[in-house]
């Protein structure tokens, strides 16, 4: 089986789901550029497995992208 190396989320409004993730998970979350902010969810002595979130398209309002490898 691929192990999952990125994640990406899309939400009609990602700065609230950035916010959510932030504060509840302690994810770090870039300010957005170009309606994609990237999330860092561990550090260097506990890394994570790092994604983004973006703002979806009104016909895919929302959902999670899963790349392997």
């Amino acid at each position: 089986m691929n192990r999952v190396v990125l994640f990406e989320l899309s939400s009609q409004n990602p700065e609230l789901q950035a916010k959510f993730f932030s504060t509840v998970f302690g994810w770090e979350v870039s300010e957005p550029q170009w309606a994609y902010s990237t999330a860092k969810t561990g550090s260097d002595e506990k890394p994570g497995l790092d994604g983004g979130i973006a703002q979806g398209p009104a016909e895919f309002q929302q959902g999670t992208r899963i790349k392997s490898k």
